[in-house]
Parts: C-alpha cells; sequence; structure tokens
C-alpha cells in the first residue's frame, strides 16, 4: 500500500521495519500487550512530533522515547504482563 503514494525502492520498508522490531523488542519480547502498547505509544509520539516539530525530527522523538523506556525499565514496558507462551 506504500507504493501507491511513494516511488518503491528495495529498501523501501527498511524504516518501517525497524520501528516495529522497536516496538516489539521495547514492548517485551513475547508480550504482546507489551507490544501493542508501546506501538500506539510509537505513534501518538509520532504524531505529536509532527506537529511540534519539523517532519524530519519525528524518527529523533521516536528514537529518543525508546531510549529513555530502555534507561528506566529494561526488561520492556511489558514486563509482568501475559507473554506469549503462558
Amino acid at each position: 500500500m506504500l507504493g501507491i503514494y511513494t516511488e518503491v525502492t528495495p529498501n523501501g520498508g527498511t524504516g518501517l521495519a525497524l520501528v516495529a522490531a522497536v516496538a516489539v523488542i521495547a514492548g517485551g519480547v513475547g508480550s504482546y500487550t507489551g507490544a501493542y502498547a508501546f506501538a500506539l505509544t510509537i505513534g501518538f509520539l509520532q504524531a505529536l512530533t509532527s506537529y511540534v516539530l519539523p517532519g524530519a525530527w519525528t524518527t529523533v522523538g521516536v528514537y529518543g522515547a525508546i531510549l529513555l523506556l530502555i534507561l528506566l525499565r529494561p526488561s520492556g514496558l511489558g514486563r509482568g504482563w501475559k507473554t506469549a507462551g503462558a
């Protein structure tokens, strides 16, 4: 669907895949609820950052939040929530 709005290149989805992988890892590997919560947080931060700052800064805001989460809660956002294997 992204190809409808932009050009299609071999590395076109790299940024989206990276943000998705970070959402899963920061949300807690194996925690569906944590990954979902952090994915919503990333979407909110991208929208808020693009409203306040120029468009190139959206990624900086997201990765800043990820760094802050890793520093404050190294086990991930979903620590203690129901995991995929339980």
